[in-house]
């Protein structure tokens, strides 16, 4: 794992033209020995393992082509703790991490075994996750954290080739890079945004839009839910995703962030509750200029149902201003809930049995009012 240099250059050249790499892989020797560097080699390998591996017709194909990489592999994971544990120079960190991150891109399939600790597994566990690797050391939790981010994406790709619905182990590993990532680069410029940006545009390095669907969910679950140190990082992050999303993909969006900011909004009288209001107001001035009545209609009025029935009465002040703020950029919108909303408050006032909540009924007719200006 040494940066490049002619030795490496020498005995990368002879592993991969050994007799047993060839026969396993014949695609192997098309590559440009002589020429190409030794990390262009390794990175060309382990695509051919992934495409060799694709193209097995049977399980039982696919199972002994497995048991031979992962054979192949069983020492790299040591290797690559060790060298991680005991290496500082950024020339080097980034050498083992471009091809750690290419390896997980384009091997997942071969690496990953269901229900057991699998290579996959080790490798991601010891090798991505600086705050467990240097529990007390910041300074080499930053220096490991600036060689990984222009390679974080490729982790996300290898491991988007897996069962990531239904396998809670993969499942896991996306959470954990999510919010471990999530806060530690400013939005514009974090790998997770790009990323996420090149899906919603469609551009070849980004990835399909159900797993954008399903970090947005694991997102809204585990970052923006809940007052943490990434939360506003989160909210920043899909705010410039949705800034550039086409819109045909910002409904998912649009859920998921003002969902998660009425709800904390509601909870909490800070700072980030101050951030959140603002950010609202940003999205619904920019559902103003940007986007077609009836689509804003179809987007924001199944939001505010649940609003009104879920948050309005943690605290009808700090609720009723996040109507009136819609009202003043968006009123044909607060109009059409306005019935719902008259209904929703004679529900809960008869589940009460208390009479008449003045409160609400105050902040309703102050809503009217408004509407009526």
């Amino acid at each position: 794992m040494q940066p490049p240099s002619d030795s490496m250059q020498e005995l990368t050249s002879k592993t991969l033209q050994q007799n047993e790499i060839l026969n396993c892989f014949p695609l192997t020797k098309n590559l440009m020995f002589g020429i190409a560097d030794h990390v262009y080699l390794s990175i060309k390998f382990f695509r051919t393992i992934g495409e060799t591996y694709d193209k097995c017709k049977s399980f039982q194909e696919k199972t002994l082509l497995k048991n031979k990489v992962q054979h192949y592999f069983k020492n790299f994971v040591p290797c690559i703790a060790a060298r991680i544990r005991h290496e500082c120079s950024a020339q080097v960190l980034d050498h083992i991490y471009q091809l750690a991150s290419h390896l997980v891109e384009y091997c997942s399939p071969v690496l990953h075994t269901s229900g057991g600790e699998s290579i996959l597994a080790q490798l991601l566990d010891r090798s991505v996750f600086p705050h467990t690797i240097f529990p007390k050391d910041k300074t080499l939790q930053s220096i490991l954290s600036c060689s990984i981010k222009e390679y974080l994406p490729s982790y996300f790709r290898g491991l988007f080739k897996l069962d990531y619905r239904n396998d809670k182990c993969i499942e896991r590993e996306i959470k954990d890079l999510l919010v471990h990532y999530t806060g530690l680069y400013l939005a514009a410029n974090n790998p997770i945004t790009k990323l996420c940006m090149n899906t919603v545009l469609q551009n070849p390095e980004g990835l399909s839009l159900d797993a954008f669907h399903f970090i947005l969910d694991l997102v809204g679950v585990y970052i923006l839910s809940k007052k943490t140190s990434n939360t506003l990082n989160g909210f920043e992050i899909c705010y410039e995703i949705f800034k550039i999303a086409p819109s045909t993909h910002i409904k998912e969006i649009v859920t998921v962030i003002l969902k998660n900011a009425m709800e904390l909004y509601m909870k909490h009288n800070d700072s980030l509750s101050e951030y959140l209001w603002k950010l609202m107001r940003k999205m619904f001035a920019c559902f103003k200029e940007k986007l077609d009545l009836a689509y804003v209609k179809s987007l924001l009025i199944p939001i505010l149902e649940w609003f009104v029935l879920e948050k309005l009465q943690w605290s009808t002040a700090r609720g009723f201003s996040v109507l009136d703020s819609i009202t003043e950029f968006l009123p044909e919108v607060i109009s059409d809930i306005v019935p719902f909303l008259s209904k929703s408050i004679e529900v809960l006032e008869k589940n009460r049995g208390l009479g008449e909540d003045m409160l609400l009924r105050g902040g309703l007719r102050n809503t009217i009012a408004k509407l009526q200006k």
